[in-house]
């Protein structure tokens, strides 16, 4: 529904375009509106460097009633699961020639949630989330010198910038999947030391933490940090990954960042350029795709592991973030 009401009653020649409620009720040579779920099916060519999108594919769209294919030039910029309202005609050989694609707007109003709380900055100045991941630790090729002059940064001992720091949000990227236990006693130590210097700690999981595999992925089990969770619900707050909560008054959403790099694979840039190569996507362009489809994990299940759910999908943006993030790419 979200999708539908972005597109137009009419053409951009001012014929009235027919709302079709179904794939099945699609009808040749009458120009109309469809909502439906994206699927690319991939060509048999060699796919273009860095990327699984070949010259060859191509997109269908889909829902509980049937399938059309789609006759457009924007194939790779759009990943299967992507749910979207097509307009177009339907031409002689069943393809729906696309005119335009709308997707989902989520309202402005942020959802109604708990509250974590945000104290002042001591200096005054307004409050601010420190976002951290990829920490690696136990990772024996990683060194542990950023995170001791992260520590010491935040403890003040090189910048007075740090008392602006008032809650700190840990990505995922934790820990070392190789040696998990030392990984998880290094985690707990340093969450602990953060802890002890007065700022509360947001905890995700992320893809190689121990946790549950699937998304949404549980909060990492207090009986790993009992160090850090000494200090109480008022110092950690153990999350799930997606991440969502009310920081103040802003609406934080984010994840560890595995549903951008995946879908930086299936996207292209400048794949209608003819003078230059196809490249896949930036992480941040990736990142922005996903608030605009209003979906934060678009390929799972195919390529990302999500659990299914009957009545709601839980990766579904329902309202627009006031900050909105991914951790563990590969530069800021």
């Amino acid at each position: 529904q979200r999708c539908g009401n972005n597109a137009p009653a009419a053409d951009n020649k001012g014929v009235a375009v027919k709302r079709c409620e179904r794939v099945l009720d699609l009808q040749e040579e009458v120009p109309c509106v469809v909502v439906g779920t994206v699927i690319k099916e991939y060509g048999d060519k060699d796919a273009f460097e860095n990327s699984k999108c070949r010259p060859n594919d191509t997109l269908v769209l889909e829902d509980e009633s049937g399938r059309v294919n789609l006759k457009t030039d924007k194939v790779h910029e759009y990943a299967t699961g992507t749910i979207l309202a097509i307009q177009g005609t339907v031409k002689e050989g069943g393809l729906l020639h696309v005119d335009a694609f709308y997707a989902p707007t989520a309202p402005a109003k942020a959802p109604s949630m708990p509250e974590r709380e945000l104290k002042p900055a001591s200096n005054g100045q307004a409050p601010h989330v420190l976002l951290i991941s990829g920490l690696s630790c136990g990772d024996p090729n990683a060194s542990s010198l950023q995170r001791d002059m992260l520590l010491s940064y935040l403890q003040g001992h090189l910048s007075t910038a740090a008392s602006k720091v008032c809650r700190i949000i840990v990505a995922g990227g934790s820990t070392y999947p190789q040696d998990a236990a030392y990984g998880v006693k290094e985690m707990d130590m340093f969450l602990a030391q953060c802890c002890a210097s007065g700022i509360p700690v947001d905890l995700l999981p992320g893809k190689d933490d121990p946790t549950t595999a699937n998304w949404p992925q549980r909060p990492i089990h207090s009986s790993l940090l009992k160090e850090t969770d000494a200090f109480g619900s008022k110092f950690l707050a153990k999350t799930p990954n997606p991440y969502a909560s009310g920081l103040g008054d802003k609406y934080v959403l984010g994840t560890d960042g595995r549903n951008v790099t995946d879908l930086v694979q299936f996207l292209l840039s400048n794949h209608n350029d003819d003078a230059a190569a196809p490249t896949p996507v930036t992480e941040l362009e990736a990142l922005d795709r996903t608030l605009k489809w209003g979906h934060m994990c678009p390929t799972g299940p195919d390529s990302v592991p999500t659990m299914p759910h009957a009545e709601s999908d839980p990766m579904i943006i329902p309202h627009m973030p006031n900050v909105y993030f991914a951790g563990n790419c590969s530069k800021f």
